[in-house]
């Protein structure tokens, strides 16, 4: 899924998330998604029976198993450095025009650096925005940062991550200028395990967001 920025007038909240450097790890294997051809000519990326993307085609595989390997190394290395993140939505299924709407809290003054891994991996900076991009997230305010994301294909689940750190991540943001739209998710691990190794006091949170084209998903569910 991609975004749409929308800011509100009415949530000009910050938001942040923090995580953890840990023992090196490879990324995965593309067995570890799979696609499922339903009845209806679906075609969907599985994890361990998880819907992770839908419409994917051979030649993506690859990506969504990366996406997958990399929020679960994220995960692992943040345990102990976590920042809180949330969705207004919680866990709710969202479609074409409905809003995520994401939000940090407890930032203690400290530097908010936030993106979304797609469901294809691929990495779409939130806060600071992309270079160019005329859709922003509004500035924290106070201890909390928040903003309204507009949901769009590709459909699937989302990740949104938010970097708390005592002082800019200078490096971080950089290398999230160059990989914008780029289906690097599998690089990210190791960009921010460098951030937490320079800065102790540095946490990561996240915020999952799944979406899909229809509600129809919903009524297959238990």
């Amino acid at each position: 899924m991609q975004f749409i920025w929308q800011s509100s007038m009415e949530e000009q909240t910050p938001g942040r998330r923090s995580i953890r450097a840990g023992p090196p790890s490879s990324p995965p294997r593309t067995d570890r998604a799979r696609i499922s051809s339903g009845t209806f000519v679906k075609h969907e990326a599985l994890a361990r029976g998880d819907l992770v993307m839908q419409r994917v085609d051979g030649s993506m595989i690859g990506d969504v198993a990366d996406r997958t390997w990399a929020i679960r190394r994220l995960r692992a290395i943040s345990q102990s450095r976590v920042l809180l993140v949330g969705l207004a939505s919680g866990g709710s299924l969202l479609t074409p025009g409905d809003q995520a709407s994401a939000t940090a809290e407890d930032l203690h003054g400290e530097h908010l650096t936030a993106f979304n891994i797609a469901a294809d991996g691929t990495v779409q900076m939130l806060y600071p925005s992309a270079p160019g991009e005329q859709r922003v997230c509004p500035d924290p305010q106070g201890d909390r940062w928040s903003c309204n994301l507009e949901v769009e294909p590709p459909f699937g689940a989302d990740t949104i991550v938010a970097l708390a750190t005592s002082k800019v991540p200078t490096n971080f943001v950089a290398w999230l200028k160059a990989h914008h739209a780029k289906r690097d998710a599998a690089l990210i691990p190791a960009e921010l395990g460098r951030v937490l190794d320079d800065d102790p006091s540095a946490r990561l949170g996240f915020a999952g967001v799944f979406t899909n084209s229809t509600r129809e998903i919903e009524k297959e569910r238990p």
